[in-house]
């Protein structure tokens, strides 16, 4: 008996336990492991948790993560914190198998076509008339309450930009309406800007460009916040949908209707006035343009009634990436985060699609919540929370998997800067 005790002694000794394996070792064991494992390998015991803590476990993973790589510097400017490369794989886990917690704000009766501009501590966003903003805390709830009323005329507001301190809206009926983003003043008002609704506004630098259901597109000289120059008017022949400018600003693209045979998308010098790229592009009647991003100074997306995101190169005037939508819907809006991700707002039931440019199909579906079916008219989000804008709420999702925010907390509408 005693011998056998020592034999079995002598065995427990020469057994080499994972526990027991070198840090170095263990590092090279765990790269290999999926993040669900992991996440229980960290619970076996102290060691596990320190090591699997480690940058270099993580640093693979984290360089093909989607929304959370916060590469882009306008993601890093809307985030509240900058993610560890852990934290990094951790929230796009959720992203990528659609698990989050979904908050409604704002709700309403009145239906209404929305916008939204996300900042790292504001989010602004347009409903009728009023344009509000809501702070973000540290939790990542919003205030119940804005911080800012922007009231403008009687009309509702089609749609507006932020750019520094200035905000400039375009409203129904023509009207462009410049406001100070920090005392909420108002800093000039064109009230026939257009002749027609103002469908889509973009402001960089000193140059703003509006365009218009009149069918014209206008580029205006905004040097001084205080005034509102016209520099000169395009007559596109058919309703314009969208606008934005490059991001230097030396030129600008237009989406319209598709409509009487004009091409749906142009690009035109912010200076002149000119054509600049005559695109390469086979459409059908009234496939419209109904949201255009840039993604770098030379490639941009766009989005429509055809059910087709398109990646352009201005440089070769063609599409160089094409992604079809799964459900054949109209694209209402796009969102990007200038580098892999990007997400798509349907038309119908609250859906947004997240996309990988790298693959043609797309990675994950998001229902928002809806008592009825709504397009998502706006779309932004930093790495941890959506914010989709739809025709009777505000709707969150939140993938830290946390539990920050409060099921369905509703944040009601007070005036705080109330300017007429």
């Amino acid at each position: 008996m005693i011998v056998q005790e020592e034999d079995e002694g002598q065995d427990k000794e020469n057994t080499l336990s994972l526990e027991g394996l070198p840090t170095d070792v263990l590092l090279c064991i765990f790269k290999f492991c999926e993040l669900k494992l992991l996440g229980r390998m960290s619970q076996v015991c102290k060691r596990f948790y320190g090591i699997i803590n480690e940058d270099y476990v993580w640093i693979e993973r984290a360089k093909n993560v989607l929304v959370t790589n916060q590469i882009s510097e306008t993601i890093r400017n809307r985030s509240l914190t900058t993610l560890s490369l852990k934290e990094k794989c951790r929230i796009y886990y959720n992203w990528k198998n659609g698990k989050y917690k979904e908050n409604i704000y704002l709700r309403q009766r009145v239906k209404y076509m929305p916008k939204l501009v996300l900042e790292r501590r504001i989010l602004w966003i347009s409903r009728g008339k009023s344009i509000l903003a809501y702070k973000r805390g540290q939790d990542h709830c919003l205030s119940r309450r804005p911080e800012i009323v922007l009231e403008g005329r009687q009309e509702d507001v089609c749609h507006f930009v932020k750019y520094e301190n200035l905000i400039i809206s375009g409203e129904r009926y023509g009207a462009l309406v410049g406001w100070s983003a920090t005392t909420g003043e108002k800093t000039f008002e064109l009230k026939n800007g257009h002749s027609s609704d103002v469908n889509s506004v973009d402001y960089v630098g000193c140059l703003a460009v509006s365009g218009s259901r009149d069918e014209t597109v206008k580029v205006w000289n905004i040097s001084d916040p205080s005034t509102c120059e016209e520099c000169f008017s395009i007559d596109i022949g058919d309703r314009v949908c969208s606008v934005a400018l490059s991001p230097n600003a030396d030129v600008f693209c237009c989406g319209s209707a598709g409509l009487y045979k004009i091409s749906p998308l142009h690009i035109f010098d912010s200076s002149s006035g000119i054509a600049v790229v005559n695109l390469d592009y086979t459409f059908r009647n009234g496939a419209g343009i109904l949201d255009v991003h840039w993604e770098t100074p030379q490639t941009l997306l766009s989005c429509g009634y055809d059910t087709l995101i398109r990646l352009w190169d201005v440089r070769i005037g063609r599409c160089v990436s094409l992604w079809e939508d799964p459900h054949d819907s109209a694209i209402y809006s796009l969102a990007s985060d200038n580098h892999n991700t990007f997400l798509s707002g349907l038309s119908q039931h609250g859906r947004i699609q997240l996309w990988d440019k790298r693959k043609r199909n797309s990675v994950q579906t998001y229902f928002s919540k809806t008592r009825w079916s709504s397009p998502v008219y706006g779309m932004v989000f930093d790495p941890s929370h959506l914010f989709a804008a739809l025709d009777q709420s505000l709707n969150v999702l939140d993938f830290t998997g946390r539990g920050n925010l409060s099921k369905n907390l509703i944040a009601v509408p007070h005036t705080v800067i109330q300017v007429i």
